[in-house]
């Protein structure tokens, strides 16, 4: 089914995405369309929320209004799109990055920005060929939109009475398996005794009963009630086993091989998604003792994740028989966290520095140097700067980082501080996990200024960005940390690059 995601500045185009939303929902249904956080359950992280729509969307409409490029903050001046953490611009910089149709919607009159005007990371919109939709002509304007959408030109149905109907078959076939169950002696009823319906055998009907309804669409496509509490007590510890210990049994979603650029649309080939970043000039290091000496150094360009390796994702190498099974399971707070379904989108922890090189070679790629790692995290492409953290110099608060000053105490599911990403585009490089680099720890050579490398040898591999618990100082984007590579810790993941 198509889920379309509705990208618009409120001063510039509120009114027509309002009509536009209303069209297609008599269309498509109105949980297949997104256009604002009133579409999101109350209580829940906007930004987690509209990040999941659009990477769940196959198709981003991006409304540009005559004001779209220009409007700009009344207290800076600055213009709105100029800025990284402008949600517009997230979630633009999203689309182009993860969904399959981008189409730029000029309204009433508009023109299509110049490639110039845009933002590097928007530049990609300046090529998608444009739609029109005018107030005074809305209706051909709309019909020729779904042609382009291949969406037909019919009503959808109401469905009422396929949503009550479901409810009253849930309804009644939950009293069935209750009156039967307790007639033999109780519904949660022991696997053991045969005699009545075992509790395993009523969770597979309920979980029959349940996508039954779900196919009525009385649950939302974007329900995040899912997501799981961040913090468990011991007795919420999850148990159930999804990777195994020893061999693994379930079949995985095969990585593809991503040793390639795609160099005329500048994007890294891959199925685990990843940031190009060109070949740049920064200023590294800082005046702190093993963070000097501060000089410019080149990195060439390459791809580099744009989260951290999760638990599922380095359970398929392991799978594949080209990684080693982590030999401890748990986080600080939650004993299956590498064996929970519930964690699978979690980065993956306790692994040492060679586990962690394995699997970005698995990949066709490798560990990011530091060099790489800390332009990433630190450079700014708009005013060619060099910040203290990847959202810029403000001082961490529970809006950018998971870190000691929060009080989670433990690891949280990538992507959700979205205000915390960096001016390249890349997310969760500060807390959370410390990252594995290439580098070996040692004092920096002055003269190494191109494509750093780090020394030949040592004792400890480098770790960067901090973790949960690691203080506001530590998760500074040049804050350099090392640990021995044999051992593992349930503070340091890992993210790797392609050349």
């Amino acid at each position: 089914m198509k889920r379309i995601f509705i990208s618009y500045r409120r001063a510039d185009s509120a009114s027509m995405s309002k009509r536009l939303y209303d069209a297609l929902a008599r269309h498509l249904g109105e949980e297949s369309i997104f256009r604002d956080v009133d579409s999101l359950l109350k209580g829940h992280d906007f930004r987690a929320g509209i990040e999941r729509f659009i990477l769940e969307s196959d198709t981003m409409l991006v409304l540009i209004g005559n004001q779209w490029l220009t409007i700009a903050d009344g207290t800076t001046g600055q213009r709105r799109l100029d800025n990284p953490n402008d949600f517009v611009r997230i979630e633009v910089e999203l689309g182009l990055r993860h969904v399959q149709t981008v189409i730029p919607v000029l309204i009433d009159g508009a023109s299509m920005p110049d490639l110039d005007a845009l933002p590097r990371s928007l530049a990609d919109l300046a090529f998608r060929n444009a739609a029109q939709i005018r107030d005074d002509s809305f209706d051909d304007d709309f019909a020729r939109l779904l042609t382009d959408l291949k969406i037909s030109n019919k009503h959808q149905p109401k469905r009422s009475f396929t949503i009550i109907f479901g409810i009253i078959f849930l309804f009644v076939l939950t009293l069935a398996i209750g009156f039967f169950g307790v007639r033999e002696g109780g519904f949660l009823r022991s696997t053991n005794n045969t005699d009545g319906m075992p509790l395993t055998q009523s969770i597979d009907v309920m979980r029959t009963v349940t996508k039954i309804v779900a196919s009525t669409r009385i649950s939302s496509v974007l329900s995040i009630t899912d997501t799981p509490d961040l913090i468990a007590t011991a007795s919420q510890l999850p148990t159930e086993t999804l990777l195994p210990r020893s061999q693994p049994t379930r079949t995985p979603i095969p990585i593809t091989m991503a040793g390639e650029l795609d160099a005329e649309n500048v994007r890294c080939l891959s199925d685990i998604p990843m940031v190009f970043i060109a070949e740049t000039s920064f200023t590294m290091g800082s005046e702190q003792t093993d963070e000097s000496p501060i000089r410019d150094v080149i990195v060439g360009a390459f791809c580099m994740d744009e989260f951290e390796v999760t638990n599922e994702q380095y359970f398929r190498c392991v799978y594949d028989n080209s990684c080693e099974n982590l030999s401890t399971p748990h986080s600080r707070l939650y004993r299956d966290y590498y064996g929970s379904e519930s964690y699978t989108n979690f980065p993956v922890i306790n692994v040492t520095w060679h586990q962690a090189l394995a699997f970005c070679e698995y990949r066709g790629g490798r560990l990011p140097t530091e060099a790489e790692w800390e332009l990433v995290s630190r450079y700014d492409p708009l005013n060619q700067t060099t910040r203290i953290y990847p959202w810029g110099d403000t001082p961490p608060n529970p809006s950018f980082a998971n870190y000691s000053g929060v009080g989670v105490g433990d690891v949280v599911e990538i992507g959700q501080y979205l205000m915390g990403r960096s001016g390249l585009g890349v997310q969760d490089l500060s807390g959370n996990v410390a990252e594995w680099v290439m580098d070996w720890y040692a004092p920096y050579d002055r003269s190494e200024t191109l494509n750093p490398q780090g020394a030949d040898a040592g004792q400890f591999r480098v770790v960067r960005g901090g973790s949960y618990a690691s203080n506001s100082d530590e998760i500074r984007g040049a804050n350099r940390d090392k640990y021995n590579p044999n051992l593992s810790s349930n503070q340091i993941g890992f993210r790797c690059v392609i050349d």
